[in-house]
């Protein structure tokens, strides 16, 4: 899987790696929430009005001043197309361990990565 692209596990569209770095930045269920809306080519005003709420709502949500509830992220995604599937999994530090190897890089490599990711985000 190429940075920015989406997995595909089972048919069910997972977060890229780019979005963990997105997610640093913003809440997770937001980061999913527009994901969701941009896959499904929605405005946040057609994702809101399928999903029953505001359009201010969605981008309080999207942009991570707002937490939904897990109901609220479920309506949310359906009205965009999707499922929201939850299940327990053992625990698997990868996001630490990249995270740790790249504290250990130099800090001019630490801000080329940090660029390179910005532009990945942004261009999606």
């Amino acid at each position: 899987m190429q940075p920015g692209e989406l997995a595909t596990c089972n048919r069910v569209y997972c977060l890229g790696m780019s979005d963990v770095f997105e997610v640093q930045n913003r809440a997770w269920s937001g980061a999913m929430v527009k994901r969701a809306r941009l896959m499904a080519e929605l405005t946040q005003q057609q994702l809101a009005d399928a999903a029953g709420t505001t359009q201010q709502h969605v981008a309080a949500i999207e942009n991570g001043r707002r937490q939904p509830t897990h109901p609220a992220l479920a309506r949310l995604l359906r009205a965009a197309g999707f499922e929201l599937r939850t299940r327990l999994e053992p625990f698997d530090p990868h996001d630490e361990t990249i995270e740790e190897w790249l504290q250990a890089q130099p800090v001019d490599f630490q801000q080329r990565w940090a660029e390179h990711q910005r532009m990945i985000v942004s261009s999606q």
